[in-house]
């Protein structure tokens, strides 16, 4: 199975093989102006983790929450790139 890219300009959504994980969201990504304001708010509200921070050299999201449930949320302030 191929990855699939939906995008209309504004949003994208990458359809990915599970690559022997659970089928199901694996996570959500989204673009935003502060990431350490973004994160403090998050874990305000609920988030579990913290902003976690990641390699920078293009792999990852900037940081990493996740949402009360568990599932992650990337936080970045460049966006993304596929």
């Amino acid at each position: 199975m191929e990855a699939i890219y939906l995008s209309d300009g504004y949003i994208n959504l990458a359809i990915l093989p599970a690559r022997g994980r659970p089928e199901g969201i694996d996570h959500f990504g989204f673009e935003v102006e502060s990431v350490q304001e973004t994160g403090r708010v998050a874990t305000a509200t609920g988030a579990k983790q913290g902003p976690t921070p990641r390699p920078r050299d293009g792999r990852f999201a900037e940081f990493r929450i996740h949402d009360p449930v568990g599932t992650p949320v990337d936080l970045s302030e460049a966006g993304w790139r596929k």
